[in-house]
């Protein structure tokens, strides 16, 4: 084990690594999804306006968008990592 930190106050429901950059995403049971720097363990960014539990997220091939589908509702959320 390289080291480890806290990242949700609920079970964690996926988490997918950034294509190209030490960046790791996850989304949790306590309906948000989270944006961590791998290198330095901080939260670079949280997204808590979710309706519904955060089933998956996955980066798209650039890296450059993140999606979250979240249970019950079959609506993607895409975040532009780039702004």
């Amino acid at each position: 084990m390289v080291g480890q930190f806290r990242a949700h106050n609920a079970p964690i429901t996926s988490l997918a690594w950034h294509p190209r950059k030490p960046l790791l995403a996850t989304c949790s049971e306590d309906m948000s999804v989270k944006l961590w720097n791998l290198e330095t363990g901080s939260c670079l960014a949280e997204y808590h306006n979710i309706l519904n539990v955060p089933e998956t997220v996955s980066f798209s091939p650039s890296g450059r968008m993140l999606l979250c589908k979240t249970t019950r509702v079959w609506i993607t959320r895409v975040w532009d990592l780039e702004k």
